[in-house]
C-alpha cells in the first residue's frame, strides 16, 4: 500500500491545464485592462492632437 502515489503530490495532467487556464484567464483579464488604458490614452492623445496635426493616428 505504500507504493501507491498520494494524488495531491503527483500533478495529473487535469490539474496541470487547470493551472494553465488559470494563468492564462489572469494575464488575459491583465492584458484587456492593458490594452482599454493604452485605447483610452490614444483616444484622448487623438482627441488633443487632431487640433493641431491631421490626425494620422489609428
Amino acid at each position: 500500500m505504500t507504493n501507491q502515489p498520494i494524488p495531491h503530490q503527483e500533478p495529473t495532467l487535469d490539474s496541470a491545464l487547470l493551472a494553465i487556464a488559470e494563468t492564462v484567464s489572469v494575464v488575459a483579464n491583465k492584458l484587456h485592462d492593458d490594452v482599454k488604458l493604452v485605447a483610452h490614452a490614444c483616444a484622448v492623445h487623438d482627441a488633443r492632437g487632431s487640433q493641431s496635426s491631421s490626425g494620422t493616428w489609428h
